[in-house]
């Protein structure tokens, strides 16, 4: 006789336990941590609101609720901390940006993105931020440059977290690159 045995999740499995990840980080008081136990960021207990609720409050996130607005087409959540120094980006517009993060795979607790991609390229996540932040650099002392917390689905991901199926939580900051 024959017998077989299946080991491997499906890609529906995998996606209903990245669901569940997500709603279970955003309804828990969440501490990242270094690996010595010192606090890195405490995210806390997430509120959403939805793009309306967002673009009411004049492209918005309350930090004392602690709101993240999700995306409905995208599934990336996103709180913005600072605005930031300069200008929107305009539609089409290029600029060299440098961008100082920290990642945490919900599902495993952990980083990968650098080990994958280095410096090169970023993931689709990552630039949803762009149309509501202000690209900059800091030229004063009471100017701070944009600073936003995202949570990224796999299918917005790095290469790693879109083929293992897996959402990342991201602390990013945006700052123009000099001339």
């Amino acid at each position: 006789g024959l017998q077989s045995c299946d080991n491997g999740e499906t890609y529906a499995e995998q996606r209903e336990k990245e669901r569940d990840a997500i709603s279970a980080f955003l309804n828990r008081d969440v501490v990242i941590r270094l690996s010595d136990g010192e606090e890195l960021i405490h995210v806390g207990k997430i509120n959403t609101i939805s793009e309306g609720e967002f673009y009411a409050q004049d492209s918005t996130t309350n930090l004392e609720r602690n709101e993240y607005v999700v995306f409905e087409n995208t599934g990336v959540y996103m709180q913005i901390v600072r605005k930031g120094a300069g200008e929107k980006m305009k539609n089409g517009q290029q600029k060299r940006i440098i961008c100082r993060y920290t990642e945490f795979n919900i599902l495993r607790d952990s980083g990968a993105m650098y080990q994958y991609y280095g410096s090169k390229a970023v993931p689709a996540g990552w630039l949803v931020p762009l149309t509501y932040i202000n690209i900059g650099r800091q030229i004063n002392a009471d100017e701070e440059i944009a600073k936003v917390r995202l949570i990224v689905p796999h299918s917005q991901g790095h290469s790693d977290a879109s083929s293992n199926v897996y959402p990342c939580f991201y602390e990013i900051t945006y700052q123009e690159m000099r001339n």
